[in-house]
């Protein structure tokens, strides 16, 4: 009987790990420029190619999905003396019309400042989500574009990439 219980015990354990390699399959890490900073993705996210303009704009990168309804741009630039991520959130939300902008926290612990705003994309309008952190003597900002109707579902892959976002 004890030999039978130790190996069901085996299977489960067996099928945990096989589960969980699954699930994590389905899953990768993005660093964040070359700030050290990373996120964790749907793996069906791919960067996308971004313009002259964008990089002269401290785009280093842009993540789309085909099965999402949310995409994302990363920028990263030089801290000016005096700018914390507060100051630089407070100035962008007041450029983009938001009426107030938030502070966050990561899982692991890393503070963000972040806002909402809509904003025009190809003579659309798209309802955002940026959030910005500081990396060293960077900053980090993730501009999330929500498309579709489905807010709800957009809602729950940002929080999940933002409740991601770590050191390493």
């Amino acid at each position: 009987m004890k030999k039978l219980f130790a190996i069901v015990v085996a299977l489960v354990l067996a099928l945990c790990a096989i589960s969980a390699v699954a699930e994590e399959a389905l899953i990768k890490e993005i660093e964040l420029g070359t700030s050290g900073l990373f996120i964790t993705v749907p793996v069906d996210y791919e960067a996308q190619e971004i313009s002259a303009e964008d990089t002269d704009e401290n785009q280093v990168a842009y993540f789309k999905s085909e099965d999402s309804l949310v995409d994302f741009d990363v920028y990263q630039w030089a801290k000016v003396e005096g700018e914390t991520a507060e100051t630089v959130a407070a100035a962008e939300a007041a450029e983009f019309g938001a009426e107030e902008y938030f502070e966050g926290i990561s899982n692991s612990g890393i503070v963000f400042e972040g806002y909402y705003a809509s904003e025009e994309y190809d003579g659309q309008t798209f309802e955002t989500l940026t959030i910005i952190t500081e990396a060293g003597d960077d900053f980090v900002e993730i501009v999330f574009w929500i498309d579709g109707e489905n807010i709800e579902e957009a809602e729950l892959v940002v929080t999940s990439i933002i409740a991601s976002l770590t050191a390493i």
